[in-house]
């Protein structure tokens, strides 16, 4: 599912390669406060966290982020330790945090990471990414984040992907220039069998993917007037399907 097209120059899209400037960590854990101002501590560990760094983001380079605005949420190390309370925002093209902390931002690279999450009041729904070497998959394997949409026998995720794709060259006075389109797509898995799988795209395959009940399934998708190609819809759709009888 497409969510925006950002056309660029060819000179800003490959400068998101360029690495930012990173120095020498200070945050450590042991329940120690890190921000007075807004109460962010880190629980469990031992030691420093050298993972998370300063840094001094590139303002030509390129970042899509899975969210347009930064979310105080919590993180979960690999082990005990935990960071909560922090504004963060998730660098999809490079799989890291973008963190506000100490007056200054840091970095996480996502493999250090088990999930981060927030809470949407508006929506009374808490955000959960998880990372993706936390699950099986049947087919491919795929990297980075898995957004839980739906938990529960039959959970439903999301994988947000960036997709580049070059656009027609063009002359002027001030030399040659390249618009490229890009795309924030939603890729949605659920699981099976203790894998995750992907959902099918088309929407007679999603239905025949509830098996018995299909015929069910596709009357309350009519009764409601939800679109099961959209993350609303398919989200209410697997929480419907999650409370039948014999699926709980």
């Amino acid at each position: 599912m497409i969510f925006f097209n950002l056309k660029i120059s060819a000179t800003a899209l490959y400068l998101f390669l360029i690495s930012e400037a990173c120095f020498t960590p200070s945050i450590r854990a042991l329940g120690q406060i890190v921000d007075k101002e807004i109460s962010q501590y880190i629980y469990g560990g031992s030691g420093p966290i050298s993972e998370i760094k300063p840094v001094k983001l590139n303002p030509n380079a390129l970042h899509i982020y899975s969210e347009p605005d930064w979310q105080t949420g919590k993180i979960n190390f690999y082990g005990e330790a935990n960071l909560v309370n922090v504004p963060l925002r998730y660098d999809i093209i490079r799989n890291r945090l973008v963190l506000q902390m100490e007056d200054e931002l840091k970095i996480l690279h996502g493999r250090h990471v088990r999930s981060f999450e927030w809470l949407l009041p508006a929506l009374n729904r808490k955000i959960i990414y998880m990372n993706c070497g936390e699950f099986m998959f049947k087919d491919k394997e795929i990297t980075g984040f898995l957004e839980v949409l739906v938990e529960g026998k039959h959970s439903l995720f999301c994988h947000k992907v960036v997709k580049i794709f070059q656009g027609n060259s063009s002359t002027s006075l001030s030399g040659s220039h390249r618009k490229d389109d890009i795309y924030l797509i939603d890729h949605y898995y659920t699981m099976r069998g203790g894998f995750i799988v992907p959902l099918p795209k088309k929407k007679r395959e999603i239905l025949d993917f509830f098996g018995e009940h299909e015929a069910g399934i596709n009357k309350y998708i009519k009764q409601n007037g939800l679109l099961i190609k959209r993350k609303t819809g398919l989200i209410k759709i697997f929480e419907y399907y999650n409370q039948l009888p014999d699926n709980q």
